[in-house]
Formats: structure tokens, sequence, C-alpha cells
């Protein structure tokens, strides 16, 4: 049978030691996910950029963990206008775009007429070539609001929107045309 000596199991301890102080030694960096306050305590970038990149878990991916820049994060924005009194033949609300954007949906509505034919185009600025968003006819019965077809059109950066009534129907004072449209851009 052999014999532990003194040394031996001095230098056995001292490695069982080391071990279990490994084990439970952490990096003081750490973000943890049970401790408070600890996010608000990094220093805040107050003026992000394009290229500044997050940390997200990625639901589609079983919560691995992914990157994400902050250019490629898209926003959704909606623009709206209203013309009291139009006229058929009439164009109104150039929007101008200076990224790319994809419009979601354009919401067309009416008061005080029965129906309204309308255009929605996009186009480079001092351009004739001219693509429609919305081209159609819209009944009702003096209130009403038409969502028109789309199918997340994508417009270039650098482009004109704008909007022309063609005719109107059943019109009598007071009466409005009126345009929504909701968009998707990143920064």
């Amino acid at each position: 049978m052999a014999r532990w000596t003194h040394d031996a199991l001095d230098r056995l301890a001292a490695r069982v030691a080391s071990l279990e102080s490994s084990l439970t030694t952490e990096v003081d960096d750490s973000i943890h996910d049970n401790v408070a306050g600890e996010i608000v305590a990094v220093t805040e970038k107050t003026a992000p950029v394009d290229a500044d990149v997050i940390l997200l878990e990625d639901s589609a991916s079983s919560d691995a963990k992914k990157r994400v820049q902050l250019g490629n994060i898209s926003r959704t924005a909606f623009v709206n206008m209203v013309l009291y009194d139009p006229a058929a033949g009439r164009e109104f609300g150039l929007w101008y775009v200076d990224r790319a954007i994809t419009v979601k949906q354009i919401r067309i509505w009416f008061y005080g007429m029965t129906a309204v034919s309308t255009i929605v185009r996009y186009g480079a600025r001092n351009s004739s070539a001219w693509t429609n968003l919305v081209n159609g006819s819209w009944w009702g019965n003096a209130t009403y609001g038409a969502d028109a077809t789309l199918n997340a059109t994508s417009v270039p950066a650098d482009q004109v929107i704008w909007c022309k009534i063609n005719a109107l129907t059943g019109a009598s004072s007071p009466y409005e045309v009126g345009y929504s449209m909701e968009y998707e851009y990143t920064r």
C-alpha cells in the first residue's frame, strides 16, 4: 500500500483549491441575467451611427446570439395629406424621398362626395418618367376610406411622390380628399 507524504498531500490540496477557485471566479465585466442595473451602468453613446452594432437573440434561430448594425434596422413612418375643396386635375402632395423606401400601404379617403378617381405616382425630380403607385377610382357614401392594393412597392432614393385627382363625383362643398402613406426605410 502506497503512503502519502505530507508534501504530496499539500500539493494535492493546493491543486484542488486552485480548481475550485477557477470554477467560481467570474470575469468582472460580465453581464448577468439576474443582476439589475448592469446595462445602465455601461457608458452611453449619445450619437449612434449606422455602423454601430447591437447584440440580440434571434427568435427565429433558437435565440442564438447575433449582431445587427443600426443602419440595417428598418423604421416605419407615415405621411398624411388632406386637400380641402379639391378640383379635378389638381396635383398636390409632393413628397421628396431622400432614401430608398418601401411603401406598405396607401389609404385614400374622401368626404362630401360619392366617388373619386385619383393617381399616386413617383419619379425622379425634373423627369417626365413616372411610375404609378395607385391609379383607380373609389366609391362610397359621402365618407369612405379605401386601402390601395400594394405589394410592398419599392421606391428608390431621390424621388418625388405626388398625387393627382382625375375626377370627383357628387361633390358638394365642403368636401375633401385625403391620402395617408405608410412606408419603411432604413437609416
